[in-house]
């Protein structure tokens, strides 16, 4: 799993932890990458693509993904085993604690500094209020999630891929937020922070 984007649903690492035999841990980069490796008998099927882990991505929308069958002993079956290991090596555990409906990440559009006036705003706010919608096939509404302070340490500078600055934030709300009731639950990529 991976935060890239925010893109990660909290519901279905809930799901997804109760599962005895997956060992869930998400790269707390801009890990991007989309591949799935599973072993049958002695044959390794390997799928490399563009497709998340999502239903509409592995159901419904056009995606580009490259299927290979290769055996333990094979030159591709080492490399992809030693990149995920690497990226194994450098995530976090997923917990409770990090499924935490209580907490929420943001991450500022880029090319913003600790000097910009967007990221000062929210850092000297005495008051920051979380919208968020739930995806942008909702038109232009927003839903109130209430209240939030800025977790302590959570302000991280980052660069995107193109050598952008931008920071991360890390919110904590004074109650528990449920994700809505119709399937889902809220996106973080359209998150919109207005402070006072």
């Amino acid at each position: 799993m991976s935060q890239y984007l925010n893109f990660t649903e909290p519901d279905a690492l809930r799901k997804l932890s109760k599962f005895q035999n997956i060992v869930l841990k998400i790269a707390t980069n801009d890990f991007h990458s989309k591949g799935y490796l599973f072993k049958h008998g002695l044959t390794n099927n390997i799928i490399i693509g563009s497709s998340n882990l999502t239903a509409n991505a592995l159901g419904s929308n056009k995606e580009w993904n490259l299927k290979v069958s290769t055996t333990d002993d094979g030159q591709l079956y080492d490399q992809v085993i030693n990149e995920f290991d690497k990226e194994l090596a450098s995530a976090k555990d997923v917990t409770a604690d990090f499924i935490n409906p209580s907490e929420f990440a943001w991450e500022s559009r880029s090319n913003r500094k600790l000097s910009s006036a967007e990221i000062k705003n929210v850092i000297e706010s005495k008051r920051i209020l979380l919208f968020v919608k739930k995806e942008d096939g909702e038109g232009t509404d927003f839903y109130y999630l209430g209240d939030v302070s800025i977790a302590a340490d959570s302000i991280k500078q980052d660069v995107t891929n193109k050598g952008q600055p931008i920071f991360h934030f890390r919110f904590l709300s004074p109650v528990a937020v449920k994700p809505p009731t119709s399937g889902g639950g809220y996106k973080a990529t359209h998150t919109v922070v207005r402070s006072r």
